[in-house]
């Protein structure tokens, strides 16, 4: 198992359709984590607003619900 750091309170975590990669709301930032699956290392951090918390992806994986 490895530790990634994703802010404070992570709130909610989606996989994406493909399985590779995942995504990390947390409640007292203002961003997403995205993560890489297959290194854990983390890939972006999109803006999102202040307590978000709740994370979806459409079917095809086109589209993050937040």
């Amino acid at each position: 198992m490895r530790r990634v750091e994703v802010g404070a309170a992570p709130s909610d975590v989606a996989v994406h359709p493909s399985g590779k990669f995942v995504v990390v709301t947390s409640l007292y930032t203002n961003f997403a984590t995205v993560i890489d699956t297959l290194t854990y290392r983390v890939i972006a951090r999109p803006p999102v607003p202040y307590y978000t918390t709740a994370v979806a992806f459409s079917p095809d994986g086109r589209w993050a619900y937040l």
